[in-house]
């Protein structure tokens, strides 16, 4: 199961924590979506599963940034023990 442990916008960039099953292995894919100005600004990055967990910072643009929220996706794209999985959650600006 995915867990999101932790996601949290600082500077200019966005740096999301969470853990997996302690046997996964792989990698997962999170995508960081914003609606700004009239449109969807999307910003992806992989990161590799370590020990059941993954650490991972998107860059933002100045428009991503002066969102007040938008959703991060975290998708686990599975290994031959665990099936693919897929976590959302909407991330506020403080």
């Amino acid at each position: 199961r995915v867990k999101l442990a932790r996601a949290r916008i600082s500077g200019d960039r966005i740096v999301v924590r969470g853990t997996l099953r302690k046997g996964a292995t792989g990698t997962v894919k999170v995508t960081y979506r914003v609606r700004a100005r009239g449109r969807t600004l999307a910003y992806s990055r992989k990161a590799r599963v370590r020990r059941g967990a993954f650490r991972v910072a998107i860059r933002l643009s100045r428009t991503a940034r002066r969102a007040a929220r938008g959703t991060l996706i975290v998708k686990y794209l599975g290994d031959p023990r665990y099936r693919a999985e897929t976590a959302r959650r909407t991330v506020t600006r403080r």
